[in-house]
């Protein structure tokens, strides 16, 4: 007759199972946590992919090209703004018409992940378009300023904050003269004012 081998009570498996969900539960903020800082990179990514398309679309075109979003919002568009003038029209300061407002192309960011702020530094050609298109209803006045990208390939030297429902945020910024964008690491709010205030 073969021994006996012990088996496992009722018991044991109800204390290994409630180890189990101890150990996960302390796990799961870290986890969780690791999930959203990749979700909020890949909006980044996503911001970083419409201002590369704009750009190539604006030298394609000949055209320039707005990205605009809203602060506390996760919509964004593009939209091409026709400029019927050349640089040597006498009349080229009357700047851009809106014949291709309507063209916009709408998107959103990931769920739980928002425009937090952003900055537009604005030189003659970015306030030439702005001023144009607010005239005309283009640009929304609760929005924030638009980001042009050029026919030439230049930018406005911009920078966005997107944030998620924790508060981590991430910046993507798009330089003026090259349009290289770049996408900083996940940082929290403190992080990010401790960064800003470096030299």
């Amino acid at each position: 007759m073969q021994p006996l081998r012990p088996a496992i009570t009722l018991f044991e498996l109800l204390l290994v199972l409630v180890l189990l969900c101890v150990v996960f539960a302390i796990a799961w903020p870290a986890i969780e946590g690791s999930f959203e800082s990749t979700r909020l990179r890949s909006a980044a990514d996503q911001v970083q992919a419409a201002w590369s398309e704009a750009r190539l679309n604006a030298m394609q075109s000949g055209m320039p090209h707005l990205f605009r979003y809203q602060s506390d919002s996760q919509e964004y568009s593009v939209a091409r703004w026709d400029w019927n003038l050349t640089a040597d029209d006498p009349a080229a300061e009357q700047g851009f018409s809106a014949e291709d407002s309507g063209s916009a192309k709408n998107d959103s960011l990931p769920a739980d992940i928002v425009f937090s702020s952003g900055e537009v530094a604005s030189d003659q050609r970015t306030a030439l378009v702005l001023t144009s298109a607010a005239e005309q209803g283009f640009v929304d006045a609760i929005a924030a300023a638009p980001i042009v990208f050029f026919p030439d390939g230049t930018t406005s030297d911009a920078a966005v904050l997107l944030k998620n429902k924790r508060g981590l945020l991430i910046r993507v910024t798009v330089r003026g003269l090259t349009g290289v964008t770049r996408i900083s690491r996940v940082m929290t709010p403190q992080e990010m004012a401790d960064e800003e205030d470096l030299p």
